[in-house]
């Protein structure tokens, strides 16, 4: 890494020149917000931050509802949620990627011709939602673990509303 840095330094011809390192640190297919105002494409930076928020706040959100199910409704559904969050995630690019099972069905049936669908925002949302939800799932169980069921019982006896008690 630090050899393609000191690189970067330096033009075609071995000079010096620290101020091509400046342009193209800054250059639109790093920074560029493009797709924010109606064009077809942003930066690479742009695009990494709205994937990591997307999928941040989605996989947070699910492994919240899952670890709710599991912790708050029963027991019955916890093995079960458990395997299928990892097998799913697992599953994804088997499944679904150019050469998958269901790609080549809905080639074959259907006449839907394969696609880098899942490689592009959408299918790398949904991959990583798959991946990082049960992460999420996990540690958010624990955390609802060592929070003592008679807490809610209490604020639900002094008619705390549902949502400020879920807070």
């Amino acid at each position: 890494v630090a050899k393609s840095l000191v690189a970067a330094l330096f033009d075609n011809r071995g000079g010096f020149a620290p101020q091509l390192a400046v342009q193209r640190l800054f250059t639109a297919d790093i920074w560029g917000v493009a797709c924010l105002s109606g064009g077809t494409r942003c930066g690479v930076a742009i695009n990494s931050a709205m994937l990591a928020t997307i999928v941040g706040v989605g996989a947070t959100l699910l492994g919240l509802v899952f670890a709710l199910v599991v912790q708050r409704g029963g027991r019955r559904y916890a093995g079960i949620l458990k395997l299928m969050s990892i097998l799913i995630a697992l599953a994804l690019v088997v499944l679904f990627g150019r050469t998958g099972l269901v790609t080549g069905w809905l080639d074959s049936w259907f006449g839907i011709p394969r696609s880098r669908w899942l490689y592009g925002l959408p299918g790398v949302t949904l991959a990583q939602l798959l991946t990082f939800s049960p992460i999420a799932f996990m540690i958010l169980y624990g955390a609802l673990a060592a929070i003592s069921p008679a807490l809610e019982e209490a604020a639900q006896t002094l008619r705390a509303s549902r949502w400020r008690v879920f807070r």
